[in-house]
């Protein structure tokens, strides 16, 4: 199925990767959000849990290996032009802790960098990146602080 100009929506993942005080942003090689500092993720291929593909893609697109704490987040984006609905995505945010690996970008990434918080500002992420980044941030100093809490947040077993 082609992801422009789907008969389907694409199920996708999408990853804030924490190591430290900092997280991870890609500046996108491809479209949609072509040269746009956000999340980086892809699409689920058929077969593969969404906890897979999220340690795939963030392999494939930044090198590193990560490990999957919960779901911060699902939402859906949809770009239309003048032939009709040009993409269309159902996204699964994940909430990540660094493990290993030097992050450099793939042909997907045409650059990555580690943020902090106060520096997030002027990478210009979409809002809804913005919104996904606050939250799981929080979530992370929570689930560091207070591992048993009950949060607003899916776990992943």
């Amino acid at each position: 199925m082609s992801r422009e100009y789907p008969e389907f929506p694409v199920i996708s993942v999408g990853g804030l990767v924490v190591k430290g005080d900092r997280f991870l942003l890609v500046k996108r090689g491809k479209e949609p959000l072509k040269d746009v500092w956000t999340l980086p993720g892809g699409a689920v291929e058929v077969g593969e849990s969404l906890k897979e593909a999220i340690v795939r893609e963030i392999f494939e697109e930044c090198g590193i290996e990560v490990r999957p704490l919960g779901i911060i987040e699902v939402f859906e984006q949809i770009f239309r032009d003048t032939k009709g609905i040009r993409f269309h995505y159902v996204i699964v945010d994940f909430l990540l802790e660094y493990v290993s690996g030097e992050a450099l970008p793939s042909s997907d990434t045409a650059d990555l960098a580690w943020v902090t918080p106060d520096e997030m500002e002027k990478f210009s992420p979409p809002k809804k990146a913005v919104e996904v980044i606050s939250r799981g941030l929080e979530v992370f100093r929570k689930l560091k602080t207070h591992p048993d809490t009950l949060l607003p947040f899916i776990k992943v077993e």
